[in-house]
Protein backbone atom coordinates (compact mmCIF):
# COMPACT_ATOMS: atom_id res chain seq x y z
CA UNK A 1 0.00 0.00 0.00
CA UNK A 2 1.12 3.91 -0.84
CA UNK A 3 0.29 6.44 0.89
CA UNK A 4 0.13 9.67 -0.88
CA UNK A 5 2.55 11.69 2.12
CA UNK A 6 5.15 9.32 2.24
CA UNK A 7 8.26 9.63 0.38
CA UNK A 8 9.23 7.26 -2.08
CA UNK A 9 11.96 4.59 -0.82
CA UNK A 10 15.28 5.56 -1.23
CA UNK A 11 17.42 3.06 -3.89
CA UNK A 12 19.28 1.02 -1.76
CA UNK A 13 16.15 0.18 0.31
CA UNK A 14 14.49 -1.23 -3.30
CA UNK A 15 17.20 -3.10 -4.08
CA UNK A 16 17.52 -4.48 -1.08
CA UNK A 17 13.67 -5.16 -0.95
CA UNK A 18 13.76 -6.40 -4.79
CA UNK A 19 16.81 -9.09 -3.18
CA UNK A 20 14.42 -10.37 -0.41
CA UNK A 21 11.95 -10.78 -2.91
CA UNK A 22 14.32 -12.86 -5.66
CA UNK A 23 16.02 -14.99 -3.18
CA UNK A 24 13.32 -17.45 -2.12
CA UNK A 25 12.32 -18.26 -6.05
CA UNK A 26 16.55 -18.85 -6.35
CA UNK A 27 16.19 -21.07 -3.43
CA UNK A 28 13.60 -22.86 -3.90
CA UNK A 29 14.81 -23.85 -7.61
CA UNK A 30 18.20 -25.14 -6.21
CA UNK A 31 16.43 -26.87 -3.66
CA UNK A 32 14.28 -28.90 -6.35
CA UNK A 33 17.51 -29.24 -8.48
CA UNK A 34 19.75 -30.65 -5.40
CA UNK A 35 16.33 -32.89 -4.76
CA UNK A 36 16.92 -34.37 -8.02
CA UNK A 37 18.72 -38.13 -7.92
CA UNK A 38 20.14 -37.89 -11.62
CA UNK A 39 20.90 -34.36 -12.90
CA UNK A 40 21.08 -34.03 -16.58
CA UNK A 41 24.32 -31.93 -17.79
CA UNK A 42 21.97 -28.95 -18.08
CA UNK A 43 20.51 -29.34 -14.80
CA UNK A 44 23.93 -29.34 -13.48
CA UNK A 45 25.09 -26.34 -14.89
CA UNK A 46 22.11 -24.39 -13.91
CA UNK A 47 22.43 -25.65 -10.14
CA UNK A 48 25.92 -24.53 -10.20
CA UNK A 49 25.21 -21.12 -11.62
CA UNK A 50 21.98 -20.76 -9.06
CA UNK A 51 24.34 -21.54 -6.10
CA UNK A 52 26.94 -18.97 -7.57
CA UNK A 53 23.33 -16.11 -7.40
CA UNK A 54 22.36 -16.95 -4.43
CA UNK A 55 25.91 -16.54 -2.82
CA UNK A 56 26.18 -12.90 -4.57
CA UNK A 57 22.93 -12.20 -3.54
CA UNK A 58 22.76 -12.85 -0.50
CA UNK A 59 26.92 -10.97 0.04
CA UNK A 60 25.10 -7.98 -1.52
CA UNK A 61 22.02 -7.95 0.81
CA UNK A 62 24.49 -8.24 3.87
CA UNK A 63 26.20 -5.32 2.73
CA UNK A 64 22.86 -3.32 1.99
CA UNK A 65 21.99 -4.45 5.56
CA UNK A 66 25.29 -2.60 7.37
CA UNK A 67 25.02 0.27 5.31
CA UNK A 68 21.13 0.36 6.42
CA UNK A 69 21.58 -0.47 10.22
CA UNK A 70 24.67 2.09 9.96
CA UNK A 71 22.78 4.67 8.58
CA UNK A 72 19.95 4.33 11.52
CA UNK A 73 22.49 4.27 14.15
CA UNK A 74 23.85 7.62 12.78
CA UNK A 75 26.79 9.75 13.13
CA UNK A 76 29.38 8.22 15.39
CA UNK A 77 30.55 10.31 18.16
CA UNK A 78 33.70 11.61 18.42
CA UNK A 79 35.48 10.62 21.27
Amino acid sequence: MVYRNTPPPDPLRREHRRLWDLLPRLLIRQSQLEALARRTPRQQRELVVLRGQVDVLRRQSHRISEVLRAEARGPHPEG
